[in-house]
């Protein structure tokens, strides 16, 4: 289902930025989820960001890989951590897949 319409003030709000996953662990008594830790470059350095995605994927799916993050999302408490943004990823089925960026992409590079 389309979802309404959005003025592109309101998408200009949206800081969508490539990072570079540099290591990623499991969050304790979490079923659900991984803890990111990724790199957007030297504007923004080393974010925490905290994805559901335990049960779908491995971590070395996305070690050394570059995804697309909206990094100024409002931190929420998660398991016990604060998740300080959000990976983007296509829903097929109801099944979430990662939309890995080609390497020659920047930590940090802007998504527009």
């Amino acid at each position: 289902m389309k979802k309404p319409t959005i003025t592109y003030d309101d998408f200009d709000r949206l800081d969508l930025r490539a990072g570079l996953v540099k290591s990623v662990e499991s969050v304790a008594d979490s079923k659900k989820l991984l803890a990111l830790m990724v790199d957007f470059g030297s504007e923004l350095g080393e974010i925490e960001i905290l994805a559901g995605l335990k049960e779908y994927f491995r971590e070395d799916n996305f070690i050394n890989k570059t995804f697309v993050f909206l990094v100024n999302l409002e931190p929420k408490p998660m398991g016990g951590k604060i998740s300080n943004g959000m990976i983007l990823a296509a829903d097929i089925e109801g099944n979430p897949q990662l939309i890995p960026l080609s390497p020659i992409i920047a930590p940090g590079s802007i998504i527009r």
